[in-house]
């Protein structure tokens, strides 16, 4: 012990070692020890409590009891640096000192802690400590450095505690089963350059100092982990291991301040960080497994961490004010839940996916800034944004639910965007209160959830697949501005389709609405157009309620086989659709006079009713068929059509404004009695093709052909307008009842089967063919019998067309055919009967006018008158005729050998062009008429014999190979030639007279003709 005895005494040791075997107390005056690397043991303690300069540069350094450092000030310097101190039992207790430096090569405490209390040296370092029953603990620290290399204590505490300033640097700190605590630092930085671990808690309290960095891990095993009141700084780690502690940050307030860490991992605590105020949050992975995830009350700065796993852990934020939350991997919980609450900041990204199993994923109160996340899975749990007034809602995969909903309440953002499929399995698909931005997703699948959305006035709903629901309903409620769209189906099992309270703009379902076994309404729609692809509900109605603007557009079918389709109270817009429920009924009621009916596809409906409904129906180009009756009455719809007319029942346009149809209207009852009123309308086609029996209630009007497959049709009196064609040559049973009606009208094309079972009453009708089309006209009625047929052929055509007369032993009655322009007329019924026969052709032209009789007929008086022009007949086989009388200079060929029967014949030439009657080669015809004389004038005959018992005679004819014809001889004429350069066979230019006026004859073979100086008049032509 040294008493001060002297004011600066030196003791001076180098070269020896030094023994204490009691205590070594330096308590008053200023002093020197110096010692090299010897050794220096103290049984008892080391004290030193006034000012001394130590210095040991090597050498063992043991202290039995302790080592105590007072009250020392800056004139002091502790330095052994080379040397370890070893404590045997006691403490290193350094109280009070403000010394230069305090260095120890290391500390050794067996027995003992380390105690700094109310201390600053500019230097302090302990080298590597090992505290294996005690703790360290630094107290009220003024100082400028504190320095140790590997620190490991056992049990207690590292503890810091009112630090002011200087910094603190460790290599190592391994606490054991000792607690790692810091509190009340406002000095510089800590610093450990490898790992702190500790089996008991790790916490920093009332940090206002500058950084804490651990270049390695901090490991702790219970308690917690836990930083409160951070206030300036930044802090560091590699990775933060909490084992089974909680990882707490609480109250961080430094505006500058980041926290730094690799991974972080707790198994059986929670990680929470409340009231932030800093600046960034950065880690690795964050593993947990039970209590929760939570940040509570983040006022600046972000968050950055790879991945979350939360384990059974639940993910909470609330009260965020901050700005990003990035997540640059996934964040899963097993058995927690998903929760943000009061988000007031900027984004919230997770790269990867959330994944989660029960609870509920909920977004509540959400101000500013984007959500966003690859794909969230929600197991078991609920799916809940509420009250959301931020930016974007991203999901850039898919959102799945197993037994929870998919809500959204009280949406004031932009997009709400998923770029994948949400699935849910029950309760329901809500979206509730939705004021501004738009929602988009790919596929929705319900499940056994409901899909509903109601008091939605944002801008578009937009999903890229389809929608579907298999026991819950699909219901829009109150939806006032914006598009809702889905390019795949919609499909709904049960319940119902409802789209109520609808003012927005469009409606889409680009594949269609599958109700199943639900019913299908629009209630209530003011603005904006419906439109889908189909909808199809077989086991209720489709119903259309309440419509005062826009349009309604199905492209393919409405089916609602069950109960039909009702539009109802339709005050404004058109509707457009197809309907297929053959079992069901379409039905429009209250709707307005200006609206118009489009079909768009095919439709196949039971009956179609108008209950104040005169609306414009257009058929467009569709087919369109009623299984009941189609009926008119009392309607004043305007009915336009240019595709296929199905009706099964009876057909009634009396209630028709306007009725145009340009299709074929089928005809298909199968039953008796069935009524046609057509109102004088006309229609495009007719096909009656049941077998039931259709009876007219007024004239029956085609533009185009009329088709009688199968069934009867009975005129009842009323005129038959068939169109261009009537056409009954199908094999099946059929029959035309003409009974009453007088005229029945076709434009070229009559034809029937020659079977009985098709069967022609024609009572008192007369056929008449008339048309301007420019083709081939047909009388084709094989074994079947007409009364008069009168044919027109209007075409001014300078084709060549021919009118036929077919029909194996046919019976026609008194026949009329006027034929304009270039049209042949062909008798070309074998075995037939015909009654007179008139045919004229009126149009001034010089077109050859023929007439074939090429099968065997029997024909009553033929007469044949022509306006201008040539005339031939030909008879191919034996005919039978009346009287027959014919145009001036016409030719009559027969083939040779057949015999024609008459009963008398008119046929004159004249000067210029003699009459013809001749057979086809030079083998001989027989013309036979069996009483009465037959006159002729300018003929030729050539190769024919008259017969019969008539007398056949003739003036002016030349006879080549003739027999039974008496001649009266041809005296030649002398014809000159006048009025210079002309066309021999012009008339105007043969006289009998030199000179004179012209005879209006062409001289023949047996007359004379003269050139002479009254030929010609003009210079060069005498």
């Amino acid at each position: 012990m040294w008493n001060g005895v002297t004011n600066n005494p030196t003791f001076n040791c180098t070269g020896y070692d030094l023994n204490i075997y009691g205590a070594f107390r330096a308590v008053a005056g200023s002093w020197t020890f110096t010692q090299d690397a010897r050794a220096l043991p103290i049984v008892d303690s080391f004290v030193v409590r006034t000012n001394i300069t130590f210095n040991k540069s090597g050498g063992t350094f043991t202290v039995g009891k302790g080592v105590f450092l007072k009250n020392l000030t800056s004139a002091t310097s502790i330095q052994a640096s080379g040397s370890t101190l070893s404590i045997t039992t006691g403490d290193l207790d350094i109280s009070n000192v403000n010394a230069n430096s305090v260095r120890f090569g290391g500390v050794t405490i067996t027995n003992g802690s380390s105690k700094v209390n109310n201390s600053g040296p500019a230097t302090f370092n302990l080298g590597n400590m090992s505290i294996p029953l005690g703790s360290f603990k630094v107290k009220n620290w003024t100082g400028t450095t504190f320095q140790i290399g590997t620190l490991n204590i056992t049990q207690d505490s590292f503890l810091i505690d009112n630090w002011d300033s200087g910094s603190f640097s460790s290599s190592t700190i391994t606490c054991n089963s000792a607690k790692f605590h810091i509190k009340d630092w406002s000095g510089t930085s800590f610093n450990c350059n490898s790992n702190i671990s500790t089996s008991s808690s790790f916490k920093i309290k009332n940090w206002s100092g500058a950084n804490f960095q651990v270049s390695g891990t901090i490991t702790l095993a219970q308690d917690s982990f836990l930083i409160a009141n951070w206030g300036s700084g930044s802090f560091s780690s590699s990775n933060i291991t909490c084992n089974a502690a909680k990882f707490h940050i609480k109250d961080w307030s430094g505006a500058a301040s980041n926290f730094t860490s690799g991974n972080i991992s707790t198994t059986t605590g929670g990680v929470k960080i409340k009231n932030w105020n800093g600046r960034n949050f950065q880690s690795g992975t964050i593993t947990l497994a039970v209590d929760s995830f939570l940040i509570n009350n983040w006022d600046r700065g972000s968050f950055t961490a790879s991945t979350i796993n939360c384990g059974a852990a639940k993910f909470h934020v609330v009260d965020w004010s901050g700005s990003n939350f990035t997540c640059n991997s996934n964040i899963s919980t097993t058995a927690g839940g998903f929760k943000i609450k009061n988000w007031a900041g900027g984004s919230f990204q997770v790269s990867g996916s959330i994944t989660l199993a029960q609870d509920s994923f909920l977004i509540q109160n959400w101000d500013t800034g984007s959500f966003s996340s690859a794909g969230i899975n929600c197991g078991a749990a609920k799916f809940h944004v509420v009250d959301w007034s931020g930016i974007n809602f991203i999901c850039n995969s898919n959102i799945s639910t197993t037994t929870g909903g998919f809500k959204i309440k009280n949406w004031a953002g932009n997009s709400f965007q998923v770029s994948g499929n949400i699935t849910l399995a029950q309760d329901s698909f809500l979206i509730d209160n939705w004021d501004t931005g738009s929602f988009s997703a790919y596929t929705i699948t319900c499940n056994a959830a409901k899909f509903h959305i109601k008091d939605w006035s944002g801008t578009s709903f937009y999903c890229n697949g389809s929608i579907s629901t298999t026991t819950g309903n699909f219901k829009i409620k109150n939806w006032t501005s914006g598009s809702f769209q889905t390019t795949g189906s919609i499909t709904v099992t049960q319940d119902t389709f409802l789209v109520n309270g609808w003012s927005g703009s469009s409606f889409s379902a680009g594949s269609g609405i599958s109700c199943g076994n639900a019913r299908f309404q629009l209630s209530n729609w003011t603005a904006g157009s419906f439109s889908a692809y189909s909808i199809t509900a077989n086991v209720d109605s489709v119903v259309i309620r309440n419509w005062n603007a826009g349009n309604f557009l199905t492209t393919l079918a409405i089916s609602a086989n069950a109960k039909g389709v009702l539009f109802e109270n339709w005050n404004s817009g058109n509707i457009s659709a197809a309907f297929s429920h053959t079992a069901a009924d379409l039905v429009l009621k209250n709707v307005a006079a200006a609206t118009t009916v489009t079909l768009v596809s095919t439709t196949d409906i039971r009956k179609v009713v108008f209950n104040n409904a005169p609306v414009n129906f257009n058929g467009s180009s569709s087919s369109f068929t009623i299984r009941g009756d189609f009926d008119l009455t009392g309607s004043g719809v305007k009915y336009s059509h240019s595709g296929t007319l199905n009706i099964y029942g009876n057909t009634n346009l009396q209630g028709a404004a306007t009725y145009t149809h340009s299709g074929t209207m089928v005809f298909l009852s199968t039953t008796a009695g069935t009524r046609i009123h057509l109102n004088n309308y006309t229609v495009g086609n007719a096909n009656f093709s049941g077998s039931g029996t259709w009876t007219l209630d007024n004239p029956f009007r085609v533009s185009g052909t009329t088709t009688h497959q199968a069934g009867t049709l009975v005129s009842n009196s009323f005129r038959l307008y068939f169109g261009n064609i009537y056409d009954a040559t199908s094999a099946s049973a059929k029959s035309l009842n003409l009974t009453g009606t007088d005229t029945v009208y076709v434009g070229y094309s009559f034809r029937l089967n020659s079977g009985v079972a098709t069967t022609l009453i024609k009572d008192v009708a007369v056929l008449k063919i008339e048309s301007n089309v420019a083709t081939i006209h047909y009388i084709d009625i094989p074994g079947k019998s007409l009364n008069d047929v009168v044919v027109n052929t209007l075409s001014t055509s300078t084709a060549v067309y021919d009118v036929q007369f077919l029909g194996t032993n046919a019976i026609f009655g008194n026949t009329k055919i006027k034929n304009n322009n270039n049209f042949l007329t062909y008798f070309n019924a074998s075995n037939a009967t015909f009654g007179n026969v008139t045919i004229s052709y009126p149009t001034a032209n010089s077109n050859l006018k023929t007439i074939y009789f090429n099968a065997a007929t029997t024909t009553g008086n033929l007469t044949v008158t022509t306006a201008a022009g040539l005339t031939e007949m030909v008879t191919v086989q034996n005919n039978t005729f009346g009287n027959i009388v014919l145009p001036t200079s016409a030719v009559w060929t027969s083939t040779n050998g057949r015999n024609q029967t008459l009963t008398g014949l008119t046929l004159d030439g004249n000067c210029i062009t003699p009459a013809v009657i001749k057979s086809s080669t030079t083998a001989v015809t027989t013309f036979t008429d069996v009483s009465g004389t037959n006159s002729f004038d300018f003929i030729q005959t050539q190769y024919v014999t008259f017969t019969g018992g008539a007398t056949w005679q003739a003036s002016n004819v030349i006879s080549t190979g003739t027999t039974g014809l008496t001649t009266m001889t041809y005296v030649g004429k002398t014809y000159y030639w006048i009025g210079n350069a002309g066309n021999w066979n012009d008339p105007l230019h043969w006289s009998l007279t030199s000179g004179g006026a012209a005879a209006s004859c062409v001289p023949t073979l047996t007359d004379s003709i003269v050139f002479d100086v009254n030929s010609f008049s003009l210079a060069n032509q005498k």
